[in-house]
């Protein structure tokens, strides 16, 4: 659970990215996460996650973390790994000009059983290039949320005229957020501390010795929201009223300059992607491994 409360969790520092405008903090995150998109080539998306990480470095984010959180995916890679070995053939082929080179089978035939899973170059670098791409989202929004306080995301909508209610509950909701995550955190270790366990395998006692954590998990959220509620009526919300921010945003030069680079980063990254040129389409890494290995491709 601290994983998570590290995920969600805004770090005041005063670096080059904490500094920049909030409208500017959400392009960069839609000028990593929209390539990964357009894209599917692993040596592009590559090249988008070590961007990425240099951000991070620039935020004074530790690698190690965000190798950690790049990790915490990891058995949505094992299944995209698994579905891709077996569907393959019958959803992206079509995509392919040339034929398949088959490494192998996922399960060996055994007497009358199998073989099933056909492992092709192809289809590994497909899967290589989609789990780049939930690596890039995860991380980038890690890193988004690190530099990026509640109230930035608050006032980068309220300049967008995003609706003040929807803006109020997405501020809410991100600070609310690690606060959950730490206060989950605290009950686990409390009752493991009065002797708490699950020991069992039934799902239905599991369930019932969830029962002592989960309560005041509830009790503590409800009393949470009543104040919070309190406190969003007190300052008038909903009154209809002017809204007023204690710190207005405005562009600097870091800004405007931070503003074109993403800007031409993402038009580009879009042109050269598989909506347009179809440049950075996996078979551009397939084609390259397949020439050093002196095997034909069109």
């Amino acid at each position: 659970m601290s994983d998570i409360a590290k995920f969600f969790g805004y770090t005041p520092l005063n670096t080059i990215m904490h500094r920049l405008d909030p409208r500017v903090k959400f392009l960069w995150y839609f000028a990593a996460i929209l390539p990964a998109v357009a894209w599917s080539d692993p040596l592009f998306l590559l090249g988008i996650l070590c961007m990425i990480f240099i951000c991070g470095a620039l935020a004074k984010a530790e690698n190690r973390v965000m190798l950690k959180i790049i990790l915490l995916p990891f058995p949505g890679y094992i299944m995209i790994l698994l579905y891709n070995i077996f569907a393959f053939d019958f959803t992206v082929r079509q995509m392919i000009p040339w034929e398949l080179l088959y490494l192998g089978w996922l399960i060996p035939k055994f007497n009358s059983f199998g073989p099933y899973g056909h492992i092709s170059l192809e289809g590994l670098i497909f899967t290589l290039g989609v789990c780049l791409r939930l690596a890039i989202f995860v991380s980038a929004s890690r890193l988004f949320l690190k530099f990026t306080s509640p109230s930035d995301i608050t006032t980068a909508l309220s300049k967008l005229k995003v609706p003040v209610e929807f803006t109020t509950t997405i501020s809410i909701a991100f600070g609310y957020l690690p606060e959950l995550a730490r206060q989950v955190t605290s009950i686990l270790d409390a009752q493991k501390s009065r002797g708490w366990r699950v020991d069992s395998k039934n799902p239905v006692r599991i369930v019932r010795a969830y029962i002592p954590v989960i309560i005041p998990i509830v009790s503590r959220s409800m009393t949470r929201s009543e104040f919070l509620a309190a406190a969003i009526v007190s300052r008038g919300f909903g009154t209809g009223s002017r809204r007023i921010s204690l710190k207005e945003a405005s562009f600097s030069l870091q800004d405007y300059v931070a503003f074109a680079l993403l800007m031409i980063f993402l038009v580009t990254s879009i042109i050269t992607g598989t909506w347009v040129l179809n440049i950075a389409h996996f078979r551009f890494t397939t084609s390259i491994i397949r020439q050093l290995c002196n095997l034909p491709a069109i």
